[in-house]
């Protein structure tokens, strides 16, 4: 593979950025109402994600796999078995992308500028490949999470994408006729696999770009529409958002219209059509709850003063205050060494590392086994499990 790596600056996002098109454009009040939320903390998992990124980046450079990283410290995350499998599928499916006289982007910074937008429209791809033989662009983003399987048909942070690697591409005189765009998300299950592809031209792309300046322009309007649903899952707004609290409030006042109830109905007292209701209506109350939790924790951090709350410590867990001086203690006190350490075999991937070229001779004894069961929609593209082959799979109890 001798394709050239072409050198890139890294740069930050816009408020109107491309992995928040689906919100904005469904609802074009939320760029309004985002200014006005209070900075937000990243999430764990956008963290993890944010460092399985650069797993990819240091992969695809360095040209090493995901697993020769495991056990060190990426970003802020200790690279484990779990991601290591995940990126590596990234890796893997890259590389095979990839022909002699390719042209090859890595973390490529992605300007709208030169197709006048109506705001600043930047961001950064994960990866890019143009093939001048075929005058085909190949644009594949890597998704770490595994809660929502992210569906690459008509998706307009990937789209964008597409167009910004269209203008970088220009500047360097190459046309493209054809534009592959690709999702790979090894960790949630779709029915059409962990990855997934859209094939469009670069006329339908660039009409494509009319519709996302017209959304953006909605966005500008003074009094652009507030619009709550499943969009509002990520938005930074959700808990100070009053279309949010106007949709939620609705939603349970309408589960419970009898207001001489005032212990809720046992779920065993309830019909399943009933069950069904009532989940509906959790899915949307309980995430605008987490949000507004999350929202007054901050703020009392802040100093602000929440009338009727307040923090106080997290439970305390006992660990040894130095692991090597707790050692030598336990040691002298006549305890055995086997006693005092905690042994077990080492984990599939960390053998597989160790192993290298040999590991297919494990392959056989490598088993990927369900925790058990979990609750999802009926629209959820995973294989229902029947009741009674509940029972086939581990208990958590």
């Amino acid at each position: 593979m001798n394709a050239p790596l072409v050198p890139i600056d890294k740069s930050g996002h816009v408020e109107h950025g491309f992995s928040s098109y689906s919100r904005y454009a469904a609802c074009p009040g939320s760029i309004r109402e985002c200014r006005k939320a209070p900075p937000e903390k990243p999430s764990p998992y956008a963290e993890e994600g944010t460092d399985a990124h650069e797993c990819g980046e240091i992969g695809l450079r360095q040209g090493i796999d995901a697993i020769e990283l495991i056990d060190r410290k990426v970003g802020g995350s200790i690279v484990d078995e779990d991601m290591a499998a995940a990126v590596q599928v990234y890796l893997d499916f890259c590389r095979s992308q990839i022909e002699d006289g390719d042209i090859v982007f890595v973390e490529l910074p992605v300007d709208l500028a030169p197709l006048n937008p109506p705001v600043p429209l930047r961001s950064r791809l994960d990866f890019a490949r143009y093939r001048p033989s075929t005058k085909a662009l190949l644009v594949t983003d890597y998704k770490h999470g595994q809660g929502v399987a992210v569906e690459v048909h008509g998706n307009g942070q990937l789209r964008g994408y597409a167009l910004g690697a269209c203008v970088e591409l220009d500047k360097l005189g190459h046309v493209v006729s054809e534009v592959q765009i690709a999702i790979v998300q090894p960790r949630a299950y779709h029915e059409d696999g962990p990855i997934r592809f859209e094939v469009i031209s670069a006329f339908e792309l660039f009409e494509w770009s009319v519709d996302l300046f017209d959304v953006i322009n909605r966005t500008l309007e003074p009094d652009a529409p507030l619009v709550a649903g499943d969009h509002c899952r990520f938005c930074k707004a959700k808990p100070v958002c009053p279309e949010m609290e106007r949709m939620a409030l609705t939603t349970a006042e309408a589960q419970f219209t009898d207001t001489t109830i005032t212990v809720p109905p046992a779920p065993s007292s309830m019909t399943p059509a009933r069950i069904g209701q009532v989940l509906n209506a959790a899915e949307i109350i309980e995430g605008w709850l987490k949000s507004v939790r999350e929202h007054a924790h901050a703020s009392l951090e802040q100093g602000v003063e929440i009338p009727g709350w307040k923090l106080v410590p997290k439970r305390a867990q006992r660990k040894w205050a130095d692991d090597d001086l707790a050692s030598d203690a336990l040691l002298t006190a006549g305890l055995p060494i086997l006693d005092i350490y905690a042994r077990k075999i080492i984990s599939p991937a960390a053998a597989e590392k160790l192993l290298g070229k040999q590991k297919d001779a494990i392959k056989h004894l490598v088993v990927a086994e369900s925790s058990g069961t979990t609750l999802a929609p009926a629209g959820d593209k995973r294989q229902a499990v029947a009741g009674g082959a509940a029972a086939d799979f581990t208990s958590l109890e």
